[in-house]
């Protein structure tokens, strides 16, 4: 090649080596946050708060745990999103609806509204939608359920069944509001939609039209439903349940898919004078992923819709309900009647678990947006809902499980909708009389526990320094809480560790010191709860009080002792600096693993799961030789070379040059792997190096006679650059270069690009063509050997979600959790189909390899005549 041609090679590379690093760059700038701002503390003389002279109208709720059952056998084992709401009492066959089930549920359910009316709701949300429409009688639809069709006979029971506790909560002062995601399907729907509108096309007005029926059918039969909830932005697997005929699919994409919908069902909703709720909560990802968070997305799907009817329902923060977020700048645009979520069950922080005071957040948010929000009508607030019920505590409010501090954000909230200005401290001390006693000594101290316990969650719960930084990888705002994932995985994991630790950056110490200051927030707090219990021990639930504040203290202990390992660790991979971290971890195996023995099977307060971090301090104690071993091998790469330069290329350095071509990828690899994964490594290591030799001994030789191993030799390039790192302090300086040095990574993609890019090169060069001209045979033979080796693979490959998991195993990279494998796969539209990708490449070259063969031999001269 000339030098013009290596330098054009060296350009591209290096331009896609930048493009490459650049989605890799996380950006950390400071973010404005909510800060909580009590107003003047009232006198517990004064009594109770002074009513506001202006209350919010619309005060929801969900249904709390009604029709959920305590299922104790399968608590703990599930990530699914489904609440199971009403599973119970749903039947196959006659009489469709269990009676046992629904006089159980009929009773919680009267208990539950006398419960949160008494606090001040006058909505309640209920899970439920598809279960009480038949379509007998919706115009312009013709038979969705057959007449002999099990769900119709149910749903006309359900709809008789529940229309009595919808009628009471009415008589009660709280309208009824249904909740659905869109689209909602039963299997008879869904043939239904295919068949009539030509699919689940949400551009097709015709499909929009058939769901507008079923609201009008709704209303005329059940007159207690005052509104529908409607949600599009999350949706599919983590809600659908295997063995349930009701599912939800994640349809809509674009703004105008909004809007059609919108505007096809307000009229339903304007005529029967009901209200139609529009949760614009979305995931994230797509072209709707940005409807939760930026004015201009709001703006793109709702500017324009008007209607009395309509209501949007906003989460009050600049994201998922997580700590150190600002307000969310959508409530302040547009045109619409706006309600704001809150969540008094805050599944990323212990799901309630431990006393979590959020008055004076929520308090904060009201005020503030009763002046900026002008069409706020009310709010929403999640008493049960929200996350993976599951796989948290066993707390459903307020029928079953520990759900006393859940009860106090309940009130408080729905109190400071009816007034803002209300200090939380009066209202937590009016909650305290109402719930467990009148005596003042318990009324104050119960005040004082609960005026901690938010400072206690902000500082031992979030890294701080972190969360206070709006941070960012390839435009995606990553959450405030970083380190604790799915409520309760704690991990160690290089992606986040080492951008956690160089945003905190000189800060650690007192991001430390934090995590220790919250312990002593927390016995503080439980030494107040036990100086109250004479007058608390008639009190049913005041040992389970008790037991709750261990467990806090217990958890942010062993926190504490987290934090010191992940960035005494990460010190020590910038500097050297070991001082004191190999302790830390010490201490913080034995803290999880008396965490784990103690509240393992807990289902009030379990236990949370420390094993990927445990696994990571076990990696890196098995990686020990890892420097070592990289040095050895960058050692033999730099023999080898100056042997070539010095001796020329002979047949055992030939040999040599492809031992390194094979070995270097299978060490490199071997370095990242936990020891226990390294034989299927040196197993492959072994195969290909057979096949090298074998190559040497019948030709490595291009047309022009250099060695096609040198030609292909720049491939080792990238893996040099990856095992310097490793060489210093093993695999872990590697992700602390990849994550916080962008000339290393820049430098890393454009090698990575360039290498291989020179060596398929080469291998035309030298195999493939022959003066100018494609050797036929050669061509053919490439085509399928690179063909088999893709079948191979693809043989072996798991599913996109085992894949993803198996690299999170393995090398820790970055969580793969169930959400966020849901994330890829559903909502970010990567399909598992790709898994077929490699085997449907390996089809095209085999195909082309062997018709290339076939030719070459119908080409090939015929043998000459025998004389």
């Amino acid at each position: 090649m000339r030098f013009r041609g290596p330098l054009l090679l060296f350009l591209l590379a290096l331009a896609g080596g930048v493009a490459l690093a650049s989605i890799f760059e996380v950006h950390a700038e400071s973010k404005p946050l909510l800060e909580a701002g009590d107003p003047p503390a009232v006198p517990e003389s004064a009594g109770a708060p002074r009513a506001s002279p202006t209350p919010l109208p619309l005060r929801l709720v969900d249904a709390g745990a009604v029709g959920i059952p305590a299922d104790t056998l399968a608590w703990g084992t599930s990530y699914s999103h489904a609440t199971h709401a009403f599973d119970r009492l749903m039947l196959r066959s006659a009489p469709w609806v269990e009676p046992r089930e629904m006089a159980r549920t009929a009773s919680d359910w009267d208990r539950y509204v006398e419960r949160v009316t008494g606090w001040g709701a006058n909505g309640i949300i209920v899970d439920a939608f598809l279960e009480f429409l038949t379509f007998e009688n919706a115009e312009g639809v013709s038979t969705v359920y057959p007449a002999d069709a099990p769900l119709l006979h149910r749903h006309r029971a359900l709809r008789e069944s529940f229309a009595p506790l919808f009628d009471r909560a009415a008589e009660a002062g709280a309208g009824i509001y249904l909740k659905t995601d869109m689209l909602a399907l039963t299997p008879e729907l869904d043939e239904y939609l295919r068949a009539t509108t030509g699919g689940l096309d949400p551009a097709d007005p015709a499909l929009w039209r058939a769901y507008a029926a079923g609201f009008d059918e709704l209303f005329r039969a059940m007159p207690s439903v005052r509104g529908v909830v409607i949600r599009i932005g999350e949706a599919g697997p983590l809600f659908n349940v295997a063995d349930i005929e009701y599912r939800s699919e994640m349809a809509l994409h674009r703004p105008e898919h909004v809007r059609l919908m919108l505007e096809t069902f307000l009229p339903v909703f304007e005529r029967h004078e009901r209200r139609l709720v529009f949760r614009s909560w979305s995931v994230g990802v797509g072209g709707l992923g940005d409807l939760h968070n930026r004015p201009d997305a709001y703006l793109a799907s709702l500017e324009g819709v008007h209607s009395p009817a309509l209501v949007v329902s906003t989460k009050y923060t600049q994201g998922d309900y997580f700590g150190f977020l600002p307000l969310n700048p959508t409530l302040f645009v547009g045109e619409q009647q706006r309600i704001v979520e809150f969540q008094a069950r805050r599944e990323f922080e212990g799901f309630g678990a431990f006393a979590n005071d959020l008055a004076p957040l929520h308090g904060t948010a009201l005020r503030q947006l009763r002046e900026r929000t002008p069409h706020l009508v009310g709010i929403s607030l999640w008493t049960q809902e929200g996350g993976p019920l599951r796989a948290g505590p066993m707390s459903l409010y307020p029928l079953s499980g520990y759900w006393r501090w859940i009860d106090a954000n309940v009130h408080a909230t729905l109190q400071l909708a009816l007034n803002p200005e209300a200090s939380p401290d009066s209202l937590h001390a009016r909650w305290v009389r109402e719930t467990l006693s009148d005596d003042p000594a318990v009324v104050e101290g119960m005040t004082e526990l609960l005026r901690l316990s938010r400072r206690a969650v902000d500082r031992g719960w979030y890294l701080r320094d972190f969360a206070k930084h709006r941070v960012s990888v390839a435009d995606f705002e990553v959450p405030p809480l970083l380190w604790i994932q799915e409520w309760d995985q704690i991990g160690a994991w290089w992606a986040i560790d080492t951008s956690v630790a160089d945003v905190v950056g000189d800060d650690w110490r007192s991001t430390v010191a934090e995590g220790h200051e919250a312990v002593a927030l927390v016995r503080r707090m439980r030494a107040i709860a036990e100086s109250l219990e004479p007058a608390l021990t008639d009190d049913a639930e005041y040992a389970r009080m008790l037991r709750s504040l261990d467990h806090q203290e217990n958890l942010f202990q062993v926190l504490a002792f987290h934090r010191e390992t992940l960035f005494g660790y990460q010190r020590w991979l910038r500097t050297g600096d070991d001082t004191g971290w190999r302790d830390s971890a010490t201490r913080f195996e034995r803290a999880a693993a008396t965490h784990h023995a103690e509240w393992g099977n807990d289902l009030d307060f379990p236990s949370f799961e420390f094993g990927p971090a445990l696994r990571a301090l076990d990696r890196e104690r098995q990686g020990a030789a890892t420097p070592a071993i990289a040095r050895v091998t960058l050692a033999g790469l730099l023999v080898l070379l100056l042997a070539t330069a010095v001796r020329g290329v002979t047949p055992i350095l030939a040999s040599s040059w492809i031992a390194a071509l094979i070995a270097g990828p299978a060490i490199t690899l071997a370095l990242f792997l936990p020891r226990g994964a390294w034989g299927p490594v040196l197993g492959l290591f072994v195969v290909a190096f057979a096949t090298g030799a074998v190559a040497v001994l019948t030709r490595d030789r291009s047309s022009d006679g250099t060695p096609v191993s040198l030609l292909l030799s720049p491939q080792l390039l990238p893996l040099a650059w990856v095992l310097g790192p490793v060489a210093i302090r093993g695999t872990g300086y590697f992700w602390v270069l990849f994550w916080t040095s962008t000339p290393y990574r820049i430098a890393l993609f454009t090698l990575l690009l360039g290498g291989p890019t020179w060596a398929a090169l080469a291998h035309i060069r030298g195999r493939l063509l022959d003066g100018g001209r494609w050797r036929a045979r050669g061509l053919a033979a490439s085509a399928l050997t690179a063909g088999a080796a893709l079948a191979a693979a693809a043989l072996v490959l798991p599913s996109l979600d085992d894949s993803l998991r198996a690299a999170d195993g393995l090398l820790g990279v970055m969580p793969m959790t169930r959400a966020i494998l849901n994330g890829i796969t559903v909502y970010a539209g990567v399909p598992d189909a790709l898994r077929w990708l490699p085997a449907a490449i390996a089809g095209l070259l085999l195909g082309t390899g062997g018709l290339v063969l076939a030719r070459a031999r119908q080409r090939a001269p015929a043998d000459p005549a025998p004389s």
